[in-house]
């Protein structure tokens, strides 16, 4: 969390707080999905560790962070911050899992810039905004 609340977040771009997740991931992947909840649970309300989190889960793919990562991404609609829930949105479009259509069709976003985002993913991942 430290090396997260130290770094500049940019899409595009793998921070080291990332690739540190990545690289746990790969060694301990019985334990990701602890990490990642534990992880947004104690950061809820910081926005730079939870973009950075939201980006690590993202890039750890659909299938090994389930269902952890889909829960995060889900509750992580529910923060205030419109970045973070910009973010959220993010990372089932990274997914590309149909899933995250029916999920995404479930919460609502108070602007309208995020709510076109919102449902242009839904319609990119075949559902129906």
């Amino acid at each position: 969390m430290d090396l997260a609340r130290s770094e500049y977040f940019e899409y595009g771009y793998t921070s080291p707080s990332e690739r540190h997740l990545l690289q746990f991931a790969t060694e301990c992947p019985g334990f990701i999905g602890e990490v990642i909840q534990n992880t947004f649970l104690a950061v809820w309300e910081d926005s730079g560790v939870m973009l950075a989190l939201l980006n690590a889960v993202a890039s750890l793919g659909y299938e090994t962070t389930q269902p952890y990562g889909q829960v995060v991404a889900l509750a992580a609609m529910m923060n205030p911050a419109a970045e973070v829930k910009e973010a959220a949105i993010r990372v089932y479009e990274t997914w590309g899992h149909r899933e995250g259509a029916k999920i995404l069709a479930t919460v609502d976003c108070p602007w309208a810039w995020l709510d076109d985002y919102r449902k242009q993913v839904i319609s990119d991942l075949g559902g129906d905004a």
